[in-house]
């Protein structure tokens, strides 16, 4: 039978003394305190500090891939893929100072793509005036002139002709993208040449009268 002691706090762990089980009751509490106060500091310092690398780190993402375009256009002249991927910048990256940089310097290259695509229309000109003399009628696609379209027209304009006149094909080249958007050339049999920018709305009633090729 054991006999418990009135004076000794029940508490009490065995091989334990007294004073360290005083520490322990002392410490622990402390310890609990500045672990909690830590953990809070850094969560607050990871939410404060994340974004801030999070968008450093998207910014010298976008920046090195506007480097990689304009390296591709003006140094390696592969201005196809260049394009390219500046305009995938613009689409991945929006709102950052390269999608910025980016946006005027596709901008300064708008003499370039309308050069482009005036000469494809000449081009086209050229092969549907030869298929309406050999065939007497005018081409019902791409196909039937042997025409493939190149980079330029594939993804910054379209075309289109009709027949202006007996013996007359007249071809119209459309721009459809940034920054050419709303940009028409116009040739006709007598070489005339015609350039403008016109409206959305304007674009739609001209191009009512053509067949697009």
């Amino acid at each position: 039978q054991m006999y418990s002691n009135s004076n000794q706090p029940l508490s009490v762990q065995y091989g334990i003394s007294d004073l360290d089980q005083e520490e322990l009751r002392g410490k622990y509490p402390v310890k609990g305190v500045f672990i909690l106060l830590a953990v809070m500091f850094l969560l607050f310092g990871i939410v404060r500090v994340y974004p801030w690398l999070s968008e450093r780190s998207r910014e010298k993402r976008a920046m090195a891939m506007y480097e990689t375009g304009i390296e591709l256009i003006d140094r390696q002249n592969k201005p196809e893929e260049g394009f390219v991927k500046l305009f995938d910048l613009m689409d991945m990256y929006p709102n950052s100072s390269a999608e910025r940089k980016n946006e005027n310097y596709i901008r300064s290259k708008e003499p370039m793509l309308k050069s482009k695509l005036a000469d494809e229309g000449r081009t086209i000109k050229k092969l549907i005036e030869t298929f309406d003399k050999k065939y007497g009628v005018l081409p019902a696609n791409s196909v039937d002139i042997g025409y493939v379209p190149p980079f330029w027209l594939k993804y910054f304009g379209e075309a289109y002709f009709k027949r202006s006149a007996p013996k007359k094909v007249e071809v119209m080249l459309r721009g459809i993208k940034f920054p050419i958007e709303g940009y028409v050339f116009i040739t006709d049999s007598d070489n005339k040449d015609q350039e403008q920018d016109v409206k959305a709305d304007e674009l739609n009633v001209l191009v009512r009268s053509y067949t697009k090729l």
